[in-house]
């Protein structure tokens, strides 16, 4: 553990007063002391200081299930109940904290990491052939799979039983991000703003508890900014440092954002460079650190600002989560023309799709040829499918023919599909962003985030991702979120209370960087036949991106993981 809270308090495994509760945790609880003077009222005597292992201990005692309902954290955790003789398996709500299980001869083997698990001699870890189409087909391998037929991920706010006695697993979902928009809430928008500040305000103050020194990533995006501002303001800190990486690339580089964001507050800030000759020396370095494929490129940078950050610190806050809550992502601007073109005839798109591909490739951020290309194949399907094959590495019918078989768009995206007709009266836009929130921001944005800090023996805390934010969110009209072309309305409200006005107006720009220029520069990545791919057809695509008649960067990357992947 990286003893944030209560250095010596917190050591595990923990057992209970009584001796029928033993714990195993990773994460951190915000509202633990809240917990812990409940439960003192309640009889519940404590050994350490202000340990929140030692109050989710004995809040489970106490409340049981009811206890993962009562967290405000990032948590994932193992209780062995002697009570019922089961071994109880949870993870937060949003998926911050990974952990992974697999059912064995003669119990169960779980772990925060996959490498570890699959150690163990009775796992199957054999390659499961639906995980790596799937990984092509979102950059990630979505709970609850993994890499390995034998091996299983807690899907984001799940729990499992595992009976000692029978050896069964029991499983559900003890929360599930829904948009449920209150309309009253349309009328009074200074109102909604003084509100959401009070949320963010005491979200960071709650993520500002630690043991420890604290900094914040600083991208010169509104989120990172916003969360800098009221850590700045609201903490106890004399001096906060702020850290952000600057691309060697213009299109890219954010850098002089987050200098101007640490001038106005007056905090300090770290600005670390990264060009193509320095990531050409690390990215094989990094790739064969991750315990599973994972191809979201922006690891790299990740990686780099949480080593940094670690010289300073143990703990730093994120913008993670402002995005999907609030509509901040570019396909939330695009999908009135997407609506307009989805209700074409199929042939249309058709033809419209392969112009579309024929059109030279650009390495610029977002460039205009990238995203008429990713909307065009996403059209050729109905709307359900719309958002995983405009974020996927290869389209469906790509992928069926790198395996040479009759994978079916369902195979790959029937989970996304059932989640998109969950609620019929919501909105395209509606149920775009729940797809985002519980995918691509579970098993994507915060795994990046969670393996690059670990790795670095960092913790990251997203603010924007206290539970009562995130329902505040889920209740707002859609106006709130997105207006005029521009996601993040109400935050973009909020930023001009505390904000200098370039970042409030500038345009959403992600943490990235020039991928496409960085995988040309490399050789072209090479993989074997353990992956079960038709080497002939993953040749044939890998040309046609070297011959840049159609830009593949995301195949090209993805396929540089796995190269650098040990199975």
């Amino acid at each position: 553990r990286l003893s944030i809270v209560d250095h010596q308090g917190g050591e595990q495994p923990l057992v209970s007063n009584d001796g029928q509760l033993v714990l195993i945790y990773n994460g951190e609880i915000y509202n633990h002391l809240e917990l812990r003077s409940q439960l003192k009222e309640l009889g519940y005597k404590f050994r350490s200081d202000h340990s929140d292992t030692e109050t989710l201990l004995n809040a489970w005692h106490c409340w049981g299930m009811e206890t993962l309902n009562r967290l405000n954290g990032m948590f994932a955790f193992v209780i062995f109940d002697r009570r019922i003789n089961r071994l109880i398996l949870a993870r937060d709500r949003f998926g911050e904290k990974p952990l992974f299980y697999a059912k064995i001869a003669n119990g169960i083997s779980f772990s925060s990491e996959l490498d570890s698990i699959i150690c163990h001699p009775e796992v199957d870890s054999t390659i499961s052939p639906i995980s790596l189409k799937q990984y092509f087909a979102f950059n990630f391998i979505p709970s609850p799979r993994t890499l390995y037929s034998g091996v299983s991920k807690l899907k984001p706010g799940e729990v499992i039983w595992f009976d000692i006695n029978t050896g069964s697993i029991d499983k559900k979902l003890y929360y599930q991000y829904k948009i449920s928009v209150d309309k009253s809430l349309a009328h009074n928008e200074e109102l909604l703003v003084d509100r959401l500040e009070d949320l963010l305000k005491n979200s960071v103050l709650n993520r500002m508890q630690a043991d420890v020194s604290l900094g914040c990533f600083l991208s010169g995006g509104l989120d990172s900014s916003l969360v800098t501002a009221y850590a700045s303001s609201c903490g106890n800190i004399q001096s906060l440092e702020t850290f952000t990486v600057s691309v060697d690339h213009p299109t890219f580089d954010e850098s002089a954002y987050a200098r101007a964001v640490a001038s106005a507050l007056n905090v300090n800030i770290t600005v670390l460079p990264l060009s193509l000759t320095s990531a050409l020396e690390r990215v094989p370095e990094l790739l064969g650190k991750l315990d599973e494929p994972f191809g979201d490129y922006s690891f790299i940078p990740t990686y780099i600002v949480c080593e940094a950050a670690k010289r300073h610190t143990s703990v730093a806050l994120g913008g993670d989560g402002a995005d999907e809550l609030f509509a901040g992502y570019e396909t939330f601007r695009g999908l009135a023309l997407a609506s307009f073109l989805g209700r074409m005839p199929r042939v249309f798109n058709k033809s419209i799709s392969m112009l579309c591909d024929l059109l030279p490739a650009h390495s610029g951020y977002l460039n205009v040829t990238y995203k008429l290309q990713r909307m065009m194949a996403g059209l050729l399907h109905p709307p359900q499918y719309w958002n995983p094959v405009w974020l996927a590495g290869l389209r469906p019918a790509e992928i069926a023919d790198l395996w040479h078989d009759d994978t079916h768009i369902d195979d790959l995206y029937g989970d996304v599909a059932s989640l998109w007709h969950r609620d019929s009266t919501l909105s395209l836009e509606e149920r775009t962003q729940e797809f985002y929130v519980r995918y691509y921001l579970g098993d994507g944005i915060l795994t990046k985030v969670d393996r690059a800090s670990m790795l670095n023996s960092l913790e990251v805390r997203a603010p924007f991702l206290d539970y009562h934010l995130a329902e505040f969110a889920a209740s707002l009209p859609w106006r709130m979120k997105f207006r005029n072309g521009k996601g993040k309305y109400l935050l973009r409200k909020l930023g001009k209370r505390v904000l200098p006005e370039m970042i409030v107006k500038r345009k959403k720009q992600g943490f990235s960087v020039p991928v496409r220029d960085w995988v040309h520069a490399m050789p072209k990545p090479v993989i074997d036949k353990t992956f079960g791919v038709n080497l002939d057809k993953f040749h044939k695509l890998m040309n046609v991106d070297q011959s840049k008649s159609k830009d593949l960067r995301l195949f090209r990357w993805n396929s540089l993981v796995l190269e650098h992947f040990e199975t």
